[in-house]
C-alpha cells in the first residue's frame, strides 16, 4: 500500500518538476509533498520564496514574528541563514525541502522573538511591534489589555525585562 501511495505521489508530481530540483527520493514522499507546496508558493517562478511569497506556507505562524524567524532562519542569504552568505534574502527549493517548509526548524526564543518584533531596534516594543509577537487572528483592540499588563511603568512602551527577559547590565 505504501509503494502504491509514493508512486502515485510521484506520478502526479512529475509535471512540476524541472531540472533545477534535487532529485527526488521515492522512498521520502514528504519531499515531492513539499516540492509541490515550494512550486505552489513560489508564483513568481524564480525558484526563491521570497518573505511574502512565505507568508500563506504550511511553515508560516500565526505570530508574524515567529515566521520572520522561520523564514529567516531557512533562507539560502541573509543575517541568521544557515549558510552565512549575506546577500537577497531567500529560500531555495533544497532549504524549503530539508526543513519540512518551516516545520522542522528549531524553536525560536523568547529574545529572538522580542528582537525581530522591535523593527526600530530600540529596545522596546511599542503596541504595533508587540501586536507581532501576539496571534495575528486576534483583532488590534485586544491587544491593549495584554499590552498594559505587561507595560508595568506606563510609558507605552515594553522594555525587555517588562517582555520577561533578563536585562544583562
Amino acid at each position: 500500500m505504501k509503494a502504491i501511495i509514493v508512486s502515485l505521489l510521484v506520478a502526479l508530481s512529475a509535471p512540476l518538476m524541472a531540472a533545477d530540483v534535487p532529485t527526488l527520493n521515492p522512498k521520502k514522499p514528504r519531499t515531492v509533498v513539499f516540492l509541490n507546496y515550494f512550486r505552489l508558493y513560489d508564483t513568481n517562478g524564480d525558484s526563491f520564496l521570497s518573505e511574502a511569497e512565505f507568508q500563506g506556507t504550511l511553515g508560516s505562524s500565526s505570530i508574524p514574528a515567529i515566521t520572520k524567524y522561520r523564514f529567516l532562519f531557512m533562507a539560502d542569504a541573509g543575517p541568521i541563514a544557515p549558510s552565512g552568505i549575506e546577500g537577497p534574502i531567500g529560500i531555495g527549493v533544497e532549504s524549503y525541502i530539508r526543513f519540512a517548509g518551516g516545520l522542522r526548524v528549531p524553536k525560536v526564543s523568547k529574545a529572538t522573538i522580542f528582537e525581530l518584533a522591535d523593527e526600530d531596534n530600540d529596545n522596546f516594543l511599542d503596541p504595533s511591534e508587540y501586536a507581532l509577537t501576539r496571534n495575528s487572528d486576534i483583532p488590534a483592540g485586544a491587544l491593549g489589555k495584554p499590552f498594559n499588563r505587561l507595560d508595568r511603568d506606563d510609558d507605552n512602551l515594553i522594555s525587555r525585562s517588562e517582555f520577561g527577559l533578563n536585562v544583562k547590565g
